[in-house]
């Protein structure tokens, strides 16, 4: 639906014959009133309980009378015909009338400013439910409305703005495309949706609003609403509320902000697969009356890349990325920033750009650094005084490649990922003087026993991979046998394709890699070839890394030549010893703020030189285990003794030598399996 506040300009005549239609009472009581009841009680005539048309008038002058309008799109060409048919039974004349789109939001404002002035009578809530209306207030989603300006913007004007905003190529390429003289200056439908990818989600939307004004201008969408969604919670699915936004959208725009994914806990990621079901449904729907701008942040890439890897069979999916420029690009759009602020009046110190590149988030969080200690140090100065106890955010988690090196042992595993980081620029510095995108082979082998750290680091690989602009999204996608071999032929090979297609720009972790092969004569052997096929396809964009027991991981590559041949990388996992264990332990102590005994330490090392001769002992997860057991024996403990001070934390949180108990952890830890440790 598309909303309008429709402004007719009028004259005497016609206001005089519309009063010759009421009665003299009601003229008498309130002119205003019985004027506007009157044309009222003529759309609701007209429309009845229309849902792709509704229209009702708000304000009346001699000169000019004013309706606030909802209008399916396809149906807007016949507002102008409604509103003189309405008129027809007090003039034949034909009269000037303009629109201006206007929110869901004042439609529903001014809907209620008519019924409470009497102007008609409107049951608002059957209303409200036929044009399906009730969708703002929603516990599982926000929305935010805007529109865009109502100008037409040229071509020449639009690469200015986007220049100034630190448009990105990819931007511009798809602005000669909207403007193309080749294409009809109408709308049939949605060609193409869009992705746009930032490390801000303000940065993002600045490109994501002036590529609708662009494509408003060239008649590419009807109206210039924007439904910004945002804050898509787990428990959005088979919602209706999002189910009427999409039907209200139907002629704009949707910009969908979604949740980080959040793999580490499993019923959160079972849910919000729903979400992305049940969106990807609706943007299918709805793909030729709805453009939809997705909007990629990092935190939220693997919500991002699913959704796409659900749709792009159907739909078409242009990436624009932020753009980047030097210092002077990135003072001029400081400046353009400031301008655009309630702080204008004020500058700034160019001499804090002093590196070579920027993004056009980096520059965005630079301007809101700057808003905010302009706010205090030069309009409400009394907060910039030390003396001013002001909550500040902890620091944020180092990154990635610190993370590695932080790690406990694992020393081998950081060189080979070293060398491989080293061989990886290399690759991109001598790609730069011969001119050419040629990519050796990446993928890689991690053989190790469980709890070794293989999808820790295998996360943090890709991460890393990111930062160093060797990935483009640094999308992590795990999978293992149950997600790559289908139930029924034909099923195995889409079902490979989408996951690499889901790890585009990442890497594509296949755990316990070896059960793919069996005895069984099942689709294992379709699986393989189809992943020694995607690899080559997405040489340039997928790093595959298989994992397992280093045995059964040999037999697995020695099964195909091609996939032996394409894993440039083995990477060997030792198990910890003793003394790794016993600091892996105090690291997951440090985090909950317990402390133990010298007793207990000495307790714990002899726990571990046993478990470390126990074939597969679980590594990194024995080692929670033994602290796991540990609190709830320290618990049993302080319990039986009757402890009761919680203001003795000291004791709360210590551990003795009785809380480790060596029979009751040595549960056969080798039958266990792990997916990783993080220290």
């Amino acid at each position: 639906m598309l909303y309008y506040e429709v402004t007719i300009e009028t004259n005497k005549e016609l206001t005089d014959k519309i009063a010759e239609k009421c009665s003299a009472e009601n003229l008498k009581d309130d002119k205003q009133k019985a004027i506007l009841g009157k044309l009222n009680a003529g759309a609701k005539h007209l429309f009845g309980d229309n849902e792709n048309k509704v229209l009702y008038f708000s304000d009346y002058s001699e000169k000019e009378l004013t309706a606030i309008a909802g209008y399916k799109y396809e149906c807007f060409s016949e507002i102008y015909d409604d509103i003189l048919f309405i008129f027809k039974r007090y003039s034949q004349k034909k009269y000037n009338i303009k629109f201006n789109e206007i929110t869901v939001e004042y439609f529903e404002n001014k809907l209620n400013q008519i019924s409470d002035m009497g102007y008609a009578r409107i049951g608002l809530h059957n209303l409200s439910r036929r044009l399906k209306l009730d969708y703002r207030d929603n516990r599982t989603f926000s929305v935010k409305q805007t529109l865009i300006p109502e100008n037409h913007l040229s071509y020449d004007d639009a690469v200015i703005k986007a220049n100034e905003i630190m448009a990105s190529g990819d931007f511009t390429d798809e602005l000669k495309r909207i403007y193309s003289d080749k294409h009809p200056k109408e709308f049939f439908g949605h060609p193409v949706h869009y992705k746009i990818s930032a490390d801000e989600v303000e940065s993002a939307l600045e490109q994501a609003r002036l590529l609708v004004h662009a494509l408003y201008s060239n008649g590419r969408v009807k109206g210039r609403r924007i439904d910004r969604i945002y804050k898509i919670t787990d428990s959005c699915y088979d919602e209706d509320d999002m189910v009427n936004l999409f039907y209200n959208a139907e002629g704009g725009t949707v910009i969908l902000e979604l949740m980080p994914y959040n793999s580490g806990d499993s019923s959160y990621a079972t849910a919000y697969e729903q979400v992305i079901d049940f969106l990807s449904s609706l943007i299918r729907k709805y793909a030729k009356n709805v453009l939809v701008i997705i909007i990629e942040i990092p935190k939220m890439q693997g919500v991002s890349k699913k959704l796409i890897s659900q749709v792009v069979d159907d739909i078409d999916i242009i990436s624009i990325s932020e753009g980047m420029g030097d210092a002077n690009v990135a003072k001029r759009y400081m400046s353009y920033l400031i301008k655009n602020s309630s702080l204008s009046e004020y500058s700034f110190d160019d001499e804090v750009f002093n590196k070579e590149r920027y993004k056009a988030s980096e520059i965005h969080k630079m301007f809101n650094s700057w808003t905010k200690s302009s706010l205090k140090e030069r309009i409400y100065t009394e907060y910039a005084k030390k003396s001013v106890k002001l909550e500040k955010k902890e620091d944020e988690m180092s990154d990635a490649y610190i993370r590695l090196q932080s790690m406990v042992g694992l020393n081998d595993v950081k060189a080979v990922i070293d060398n491989i980081i080293a061989a990886y620029k290399m690759q991109k510095i001598r790609n730069g003087y011969l001119k050419s995108d040629a990519v050796f082979s990446r993928h890689m082998m991690f053989t190790g026993n469980p709890g070794s750290a293989k999808t820790t680091v295998a996360r943090l690989v890709a991460e890393i991979l990111k930062n160093e602009g060797i990935l483009e999204t640094g999308e992590f996608v795990e999978c293992g046998r149950a997600d790559l071999i289908g139930k029924y032929v034909g099923w195995t090979a889409p079902a490979v394709k989408a996951k690499f297609r889901q790890a585009q720009g990442g890497v594509l972790f296949i755990d316990e890699a070896y059960s793919l092969v069996d005895d069984t004569a099942s689709f294992a052997d379709e699986a393989i070839n189809t992943i020694v096929q995607e690899m080559e396809n997405h040489r340039d964009d997928v790093i595959v890394i298989f994992a397992g027991y280093p045995d059964k991981m040999k037999t697995f590559v020695e099964k195909n030549e091609g996939l032996k041949s394409r894993i440039a990388f083995h990477i060997d996992f030792p198990d910890y010893n003793a003394e790794e264990l016993l600091n892996i332990m105090k690291l997951m102590m440090k985090e909950s703020e317990y402390t133990m005994t010298a007793d207990a330490e000495k307790a714990v090392m002899e726990i571990f030189e046993t478990a470390q001769n126990t074939e597969n002992f679980g590594n990194g997860r024995f080692a929670r285990n033994v602290l796991e057991q540990a609190e709830m024996r320290q618990a049993t403990r302080l319990m039986k003794q009757g402890f009761c001070n919680a203001e003795d934390k000291e004791t709360l949180f210590r551990l003795e030598k009785d809380d480790f108990n060596l029979p009751a952890l040595m549960l056969k830890e080798e039958h266990k399996r792990s997916i990783g440790f993080a220290s």
